[in-house]
């Protein structure tokens, strides 16, 4: 699986990055690369009924990924982690293109 995230502020793109989900070896990870800088990787430290979670504590923020399948055809992902010992969720929802 693989997508991209972009953040526009009218025509100016302000951030870019390739998402990728795949697996290493007898591992899931979600692997997230920010413009040009190394990628960060998440491994899948719980599926269940349609979620999915990825971890990585040692990561600045977000420490945690999350996707759910709503419907066949959407799909929500989650950012959550600590920014300063505060709890930050961000939520981002996804219908398939066909």
């Amino acid at each position: 699986m693989e997508g991209r995230g972009i953040l526009m502020a009218g025509n100016d793109t302000l951030f870019k990055e390739l998402l990728r989900i795949e697996k290493i070896g007898n591992y899931w990870v979600y692997i997230a690369i920010a413009g040009n800088s190394i990628p960060v990787l998440f491994a899948l430290s719980d599926s269940l009924n349609g979620k999915w979670l990825f971890e990585n504590k040692e990561h600045d923020f977000p420490q945690q990924i999350e996707y759910e399948l709503i419907k066949h055809d959407f799909l929500t992902a989650r950012t959550i982690g600590l920014i300063n010992g505060k709890l930050i969720v961000d939520e981002y929802a996804m219908k398939k293109q066909n």
